[in-house]
């Protein structure tokens, strides 16, 4: 488990891989989002791309000037999905 920064908000990732399929998992606790990508291949470069691709969608820049009050749950859900 790694844990970072991203557009002033804090990120935790963390991923695996066996022999042809890799995971990724991060999750943005002060928004309540989170990316999960799972692919059958072994080019960790093309995950890490689509984790990034997927993270510009569900976490637009500022996201954490928009967050719920704590102790409050956001109203509308967001999803993407993408599919190669």
């Amino acid at each position: 488990m790694s844990v970072g920064a991203r557009d002033g908000l804090t990120v935790f990732t963390h991923g695996g891989a066996v022999s042809g399929f890799i995971a990724r998992n991060t999750f943005v606790p002060q928004t309540r989002s989170a990316v999960v990508v799972m692919i059958n291949d072994e080019d960790g470069p093309l995950a890490n791309a689509l984790v990034e691709h997927a993270m510009a969608a569900v976490l637009p820049e500022r996201a954490h000037k928009c967050r719920s009050p704590p102790g409050r749950r956001p109203r509308a859900r967001t999803e993407a999905r993408f599919h190669v």
